[in-house]
């Protein structure tokens, strides 16, 4: 028998709209991507391209002085620029979502600009203090009893410097991030029970989001905002009751569209807004 697939993904997608969650897993309705998503995509390449590079160059000296050893094997600011521009490049022939930006073709130009200002500050900023231990690695766990699997792609884990590990998180923002969300992130609760069911139910030593936050300002120059927190037992436990109440209501045919009045009920961020059913006219206009 075929295992129920479920990842924080797939969970998140319910939690921000059931209608959206309905349109894509359900009705298989396939969307463009919107620039800023894009724009993540592509940053994201280029930081997995510079921790990949910094853990073979670990494997190979591992006598060498760390510090040095973990800032020379990253790309170069102009390499890690290219990077993120070819990444943009190459997800944008894919298709872009339209845009009810006053100039659509000047927004998607500002994102790819953003994504490769955003790559070239984690590179030279962020990445030579980070000593990766796995990089966008899949972690899967099929609980017994049960017909379900759950996986789910973790960022980045590195060693901290009592030698334990942290489970980190990259995020590209225009806007400050909110203090309470890494506190409040299902997603990192997601990865820290995919980590410890491989270790014993030991959890990890920290969770972090890294938030590289970029102002909408064309001139705008990038800065990162760091989170860090915890998980325990029970916030494990409280993760799982929220995916159990998601099966329940997929497996109802329950997609409530909760996501009005939200970040997520725009149309920058879902691919739905323009032709969704609860979408206002007066917010169309």
């Amino acid at each position: 028998m075929d295992k129920e697939r479920w990842s924080y993904s797939k969970l998140n997608k319910l939690i921000l709209c059931g209608e959206a969650y309905r349109r894509e897993e359900e009705e298989k309705e396939w969307m463009p991507a919107s620039s800023a998503m894009i724009r993540g995509r592509a940053v994201h390449h280029v930081t997995e391209t510079g921790h990949r590079r910094q853990m073979d160059a670990r494997k190979e000296s591992p006598k060498a002085l760390k510090s040095v050893v973990l800032r020379e094997a990253l790309p170069s600011l102009d390499e890690a620029g290219d990077l993120a521009a070819t990444s943009f490049d190459r997800e944008k022939k894919e298709g872009v979502a339209v845009s009810t930006a006053p100039d659509p073709k000047k927004e998607i130009g500002f994102d790819k600009d953003r994504a490769v200002k955003m790559a070239r500050h984690y590179v030279e900023r962020v990445a030579p203090y980070l000593d990766p231990i796995l990089v966008e690695e899949k972690l899967v766990v099929e609980p017994k009893g049960t017909n379900v699997r759950i996986s789910g792609i973790v960022d980045l884990m590195t060693r901290t410097s009592e030698g334990g590990k942290m489970i980190r998180d990259l995020k590209t923002t225009t806007r400050k991030p909110n203090e309470n969300a890494a506190d409040d992130s299902p997603q990192l609760s997601m990865y820290a029970m995919l980590d410890a069911a491989r270790n014993d139910w030991k959890i990890a030593d920290g969770m972090a989001l890294d938030h590289i936050v970029i102002p909408p300002s064309p001139h705008a120059k990038p800065y990162m905002v760091t989170q860090e927190t915890t998980r325990e037992q029970e916030d494990l436990d409280v993760l799982m009751e929220r995916l159990s109440n998601a099966i329940d209501a997929t497996k109802a045919g329950v997609f409530v569209a909760n996501g009005v009045g939200t970040w997520k009920c725009s149309e920058k961020w879902c691919q739905f807004w323009s032709d969704c059913k609860y979408v206002s006219h007066v917010r169309r206009r």
